[in-house]
């Protein structure tokens, strides 16, 4: 059987990572998100100013 400390230190550890992947995931989502949105915006803004170049002055 283990000891308590051990067993306590794999436990906070275990709790560490589950944090440091929660916290990474959301991070990751959240770039992806901003990547996305820009993408986004550029595809709109392009076609907006085909838009704009199409209409005679």
């Amino acid at each position: 059987m283990l000891n308590k400390s051990l067993h306590r230190k794999i436990y906070l550890h275990a709790q560490y990572l589950e944090h440091r992947l929660a916290s990474n995931f959301i991070f990751y989502t959240f770039i992806i998100r901003c990547l996305h949105n820009d993408f986004i915006a550029n595809l709109l803004n392009n076609q907006a100013v085909a838009l704009f170049k199409k209409q005679p002055n």
